[in-house]
């Protein structure tokens, strides 16, 4: 990259620039910059004085009343007079002033300056004018300058602002305002300032000389220092260099956008970090340089929140308000650590305190009505060289107390979907201001509140209080009926009790959360425990009618093989039977609407209908039906020997023949047994082995049975 560096006629600066083109105008020289040289104007040394009327581009403007480190430019400020630019506005890339003279003297590192050159790129410097346009960084052994922002400003652009100065008898003001870069960019402004004195000025408190103070910064880097869209290429540089290679600051280098910071030796870091600061530190010191401080207040409720620290004010605020407070502390030389500390009153919180190059150290205080009155909170940062060098930084603000009673909002907090908000109340002792979060003013009362948050804050004599209130919308109640919508029979339950609510009505009439209907449509409206309502869906409900099973049989008493016809009688009200399904109690079934059906042995067997309609609705119906045998047999010999084998007078079949009566006789005709109700149980009890005579009748057998029986206990 090309380096310019403007000479005075009779000064021949050597080591710092080489393979350089000296040229004789500007447009030579903005040719050879576009074309990656490393032009060089001749520049023809002036003597400026402090006395001379300044040359006025703007309107003038008033000088603010509260101290701030942005001096605006008004009707004592002049447009510096670039030595190859042309007036009134002296627009130009890369120039230099000629030399001003300083009515006073500039400790710089051990060096007393009583004049400098101010460099269009971001600086002042001492011996020589600079119109490089690509930085480098601190420390270097080739540019002795004070630089609030080393870079590539163009102003040609007539929507770039201008730089403009202001000497007075103990300061030199340097105001960069709202510039551009190269080449000739103003989508990114800059604005940025520079204040040297002789130590005693008041502009820089503390003995302190130099100032950088910064507004609104957008861009790093112009397109010859291979930036892009101002970003990237070669860093943009703030803080000051003797040109030893050893006394120096160095706050950072920027090339993006962005709020990222990570120290001044660190990475290259992001220029929005920069938008506000206010760097104040003494470039009379050589040797070990004490830390240079930085202090940053903020906090609702502070009158003077816009004020520099640095301009010694104080500053005010009201108990129960946080006061946010971070001081960075930059340690001049790259080999040492500096370690910050904080005192001040009771309740004092340190958050966080990172030792370093850049020592960060953040505090936060919130004073209570103990701290009526003035109170001081003091930074110090200290650094490791030989010997140890400290810097502090204090802030003095003026505790006020809130004298009526504190605001308390009062209303209901809860409200139910669909309905109207509700209406908070804050009472008024009365109050300064009232202000509510959702933009009502100076009112007691809000209306129509939805579901949120809401803060109101009042004002006593400029000091602040405020409470919450938290309005929660309840959900409406949803409820669902559930229960069989289209049944088999007259009626049906449909409920909603899942889950529960305190209070129901049916569109029937009915109020409990069970209802027995039949057919039609039907809702219910519910209210939970809440006391919030809602609807359900409508739901319809379909009855159908249950069928009548019947059947007949023939005969009505069958015997084994012969058939047997089932006729189906069921009925229903409305719409017709579809299917059959018979069991037949033998394993057997069918489908058919009138079978006939074969049993194969007797006995008692059940048979059942079932039978359904389209809807479908159900009925089963089922009767015992019997076969019998065709007759009793009865045997001729029987053993009662409890072997438990033949021991009982058996016959077989005869449990068709409900209510037999047996009677048994000996040989000699003399009855031994009788029973009117025989079920095979006669075990020849009491009587002797040998042959006996039986009568057996029973009302279903055509004709009695009669026979021998032989008992044989000993087989």
């Amino acid at each position: 990259m090309k380096k310019l560096l403007l000479l005075p006629v009779v000064t021949i600066f050597s080591g710092v620039l080489f393979a350089q083109d000296t040229v004789s105008s500007v447009a030579q020289y903005d040719r050879i910059k576009r074309e990656g040289g490393k032009p060089v104007l001749r520049h023809v040394d002036m003597n400026y004085s402090s006395v001379l009327k300044p040359l006025i581009t703007q309107p003038p403007q008033t000088q603010s009343t509260t101290c701030n480190c942005m001096i605006p430019v008004d009707n004592t400020f002049s447009v510096v007079p670039f030595s190859f630019s042309s007036p009134p506005d002296y627009r130009n890339d890369d120039d230099s002033s000629p030399l001003i003279s300083l009515p006073f003297t500039f400790c710089f590192y051990g060096q007393n300056q009583t004049g400098c050159y101010i460099n269009n790129n971001g600086n002042i410097s001492f011996g020589a004018p600079y119109g490089t346009f690509s930085a480098v960084g601190f420390p270097s052994a080739q540019f002795s300058m004070v630089a609030p922002f080393w870079a590539d400003v163009d102003t040609r652009n007539t929507g770039s602002g201008l730089v403009y100065y202001k000497v007075t008898n103990t300061a030199l003001i340097v105001r960069w305002q709202t510039v551009g870069y190269y080449s000739m960019y103003i989508d990114k402004l800059n604005d940025f300032q520079l204040i040297i004195t002789d130590g005693t000025d008041p502009l820089i408190p503390g003995g302190n000389n130099v100032s950088f103070c910064y507004s609104d910064m957008q861009w790093t880097t112009g397109d010859a220092s291979q930036g892009v869209n101002g970003f990237g290429g070669i860093p943009a540089t703030v803080g000051a260099n003797l040109g030893n290679g050893i006394d120096y600051i160095q706050f950072g280098q920027f090339d993006a956008p962005g709020t990222n910071y990570d120290g001044p030796l660190g990475a290259v870091d992001q220029v929005s970090w920069l938008d506000n600061q206010n760097f104040v530190f003494n470039t009379c010191n050589i040797g070990n340089i004490p830390p240079i401080p930085n202090l940053v207040v903020s906090g609702a409720g502070i009158d003077t929140l816009t004020v520099s620290i640095n301009c010694g004010d104080t500053l005010r605020i009201c108990e129960g308000n946080t006061l946010n407070l971070m001081a960075t502390f930059f340690a001049p030389e790259a080999t040492q650590t500096v370690t910050a500390t904080a005192n001040g009153p009771s309740g004092l919180v340190i958050n966080y305190n990172f030792p370093g190059t850049a020592a960060i150290i953040s505090a936060s205080f919130t004073p209570t009505s103990a701290n009526y009155g003035y109170n001081t909170i003091t930074f110090t940062g200290t650094d490791n060289g030989t010997p140890p060098q400290s810097a502090s930084s204090s802030v003095v603000f003026f505790v006020d107390t809130f004298q009526l009673p504190p605001p308390v909002i009062s209303g209901p907090d809860e409200y139910c979907q669909g309905s109207p908000g509700v209406t908070l109340n804050v009472n008024n002792p009365p109050y300064d201001s009232i202000y509510w979060s959702n933009g009502v003013i100076n009112n007691t009362t809000i209306t129509n509140v939805t579901a949120g948050n809401y803060i109101v804050t009042v004002e006593d004599s400029g000091c602040f209080k405020m409470d919450t209130f938290l309005v929660t919308m309840l959900l409406q109640p949803n409820p669902v009926i559930s229960g069989m919508l289209n049944f088999c029979g007259n009626t049906t339950t449909l409920s909603a009790t899942s889950p529960a609510y305190a209070s129901y009505n049916w569109s029937n009439g009915d109020t409990t959360g069970s209802v027995i209907v039949g057919s039609g449509t039907y809702t219910v409206a519910v209210t939970d425990t809440n006391g919030c309502t809602g609807p359900s869906q409508p739901v319809t409900v379909n009855a159908n009618p249950v069928p009548a099973g019947a059947f007949t049989s023939s005969p009505l008493i069958s015997f084994p093989g012969a058939p047997v016809n089932f006729t189906d009688q069921s009925s229903v009200s409305s719409g017709n039977i579809v299917s059959w399904f018979w069991t037949f109690g033998d394993g057997d079934s069918s489908f058919a609407q009138n079978p006939a059906h074969v049993y194969q042995n007797p006995g008692t067997y059940t048979v059942c209908l079932h039978v359904a309609t389209s809807t479908p609705c159900y009925d089963t119906i089922c009767f015992p039906y019997e076969v019998q045998p065709f007759d009793v047999t009865a045997p001729n010999v029987f053993t009662p020997n409890r072997d438990g084998n033949n021991d009982m007078l058996v016959f077989d079949n005869l449990q068709y023949f409900p209510n037999a009566m047996l009677i048994v006789y000996n040989r000699w005709g003399n009855k031994v047994y009788e029973s009117t109700n025989y079920t095979n149980n006669w075990d020849g009890d009491k009587v002797s082995d040998g042959v006996y005579y039986y009568v057996l009748t029973a009302p279903d057998l055509k004709e009695p049975k009669t026979g021998f029986v032989h008992i044989l206990r000993g087989q």
